[in-house]
């Protein structure tokens, strides 16, 4: 008998030729809009007869609806509510009951209600339904329009609103006044930073901009004729007298996972979250190479970093705990031995890989009085480039930014071996700022160029 491939579990269908799901909220915020096919879906829920998700092929529409036959074989056609206002467990038991009122006889009156009457109002729509309007409608920019929001963005706009503006999330987003945002500016422009401050309010303004669109009555904007607070380019990094000090509290950080984090940044000058997720894939020994993919880098593009030798010691040491580990303990959660710096539960959100920085850095503000974040590091990792002589394009280059805007760089193709070199004239700097001491006699600049024309 031939090998017949399984259906996907996911999935049923039933005699009438209904595609039905195993719905939840996860399956609901998957579902794109508009859909692929370019025409209206319904995705049905094979838990709950009648209801399903309806996806526009046009627009960026979800909502919920429930489709089914009274006795007498009458079509209803009711529409629960937006997806981005509603839950699933919310519909799911606005179904039941509306499937419960029809058996007993009771056809709603009228055959379609669009929204849900107690959310969808300027009224009560809350700013945390407003900011699930905006991340479902996707980018409103003319090149990129209807596009998802990364990851990484819709990570932010929620971190941005559970920690700046957690006692607005529940508000009605009508109910936000000038005068409570502007003083909402100025207490986190005091208490945080003025960045911090600008970031939380034009949140406020963004997510209202989208539930305008959305729903009728929301004309004024709170945020309108708000007076931001200047942003200047941040300077913070450290100076050669406090570097020492600073690298000695970094490798008495106690957890080995954060403190090699923390090396590689240093001597890499990785942003932290493409450092935080580098895969074992993406390591090369062979080669000699970190290469982070296009998916996973904020200039969309894949970049390749040439290993200095000293970044090379720190994976070795990664990949030797990773077997050590694998080979102690007995367990199926492989998942997290797929990154570099590999965690789960506590410090690692999930993800599988070490995501927290601030309890650690907190440790070493302690030991040093110096406040500092990850992305310090790359301002110190940029100065070690200047203190070394490494020429601006290759900078650049290692700092994994955009030569785009300017012409003259355009036209200077960098050689991989130009890079490798000040790759390892940084990292010999590095070496002589964190440990007071110059870079040993066998590492210099002249030896390694040997060793890049030798191979």
């Amino acid at each position: 008998m031939p090998y017949t491939k399984p259906r996907p579990r996911q999935k049923e269908e039933n005699r009438a030729g209904k595609t039905k799901f195993k719905l939840n909220q996860k399956v609901v915020d998957g579902l794109k809009a508009p859909d692929p096919s370019g025409k209206q879906k319904l995705y049905w829920d094979g838990d709950t007869p009648g209801l399903a998700v309806q996806v526009s092929g046009s627009s960026f529409d979800k909502r919920y609806v429930v489709r089914v036959k009274t006795k007498d074989l009458e079509q209803v056609n009711v529409v629960l509510g937006k997806c981005a206002l509603l839950s699933y467990e919310k519909a799911r038991a606005d179904a039941l009951k509306l499937l419960a009122e029809i058996t007993e006889g009771k056809i709603p009156k009228k055959r379609y209600r669009i929204g849900d009457k107690r959310n969808d109002t300027p009224d009560n729509m809350t700013l945390r339904q407003a900011l699930a309007v905006h991340l479902a409608a996707g980018k409103r920019t003319k090149a990129a329009r209807g596009k998802a929001f990364s990851p990484q963005t819709v990570e932010q706009y929620n971190t941005v609103l559970r920690l700046y503006l957690p006692d607005w999330a529940d508000r009605p987003i009508a109910s936000l006044t000038k005068d409570m945002c502007r003083a909402r500016l100025r207490e986190l422009g005091t208490t945080k930073s003025h960045s911090i401050a600008n970031l939380a309010l034009k949140l406020v303004s963004t997510v209202h901009g989208s539930a305008r669109e959305v729903v009728p009555g929301l004309v004024e904007n709170p945020i309108d004729g708000l007076i931001w607070y200047p942003e200047d380019q941040r300077t913070r990094t450290l100076q050669a007298k406090e570097m020492p000090g600073f690298y000695r509290a970094i490798m008495n950080i106690q957890d080995e996972v954060a403190r090699d984090w923390f090396r590689l940044i240093l001597y890499t000058g990785l942003r932290r979250e493409e450092s935080s997720s580098l895969r074992w894939s993406d390591i090369s020994f062979e080669d000699r190479t970190i290469t982070i993919p296009a998916d996973r880098n904020k200039g969309k593009r894949i970049f390749m970093l040439p290993m200095s030798r000293q970044v090379e010691a720190i994976l070795k040491n990664r990949w030797a705990k990773r077997l050590q580990a694998r080979m102690i303990l007995d367990t199926k959660d492989t998942f997290r031995y797929d990154f570099v710096f590999g965690r789960t539960g506590a410090g690692g959100n999930k993800t599988g890989h070490i995501t927290s920085a601030e309890t650690y850095l907190a440790s070493v503000e302690k030991e040093t009085g110096l406040h500092r974040s990850p992305h310090d590091f790359r301002r110190v990792f940029a100065t070690a480039c200047a203190k070394a002589g490494v020429n601006f394009s290759d900078l650049k280059c290692l700092m994994n930014h955009s030569r785009k805007g300017d012409v003259t760089m355009g036209y200077i193709i960098p050689d991989d071996d130009d890079i490798r070199i000040a790759a390892q004239r940084v990292a010999d700097k590095m070496d002589e700022l964190c440990k007071g001491r110059p870079a040993p006699a066998n590492s210099n600049v002249a030896a390694h160029d040997n060793s890049v024309a030798s191979r």
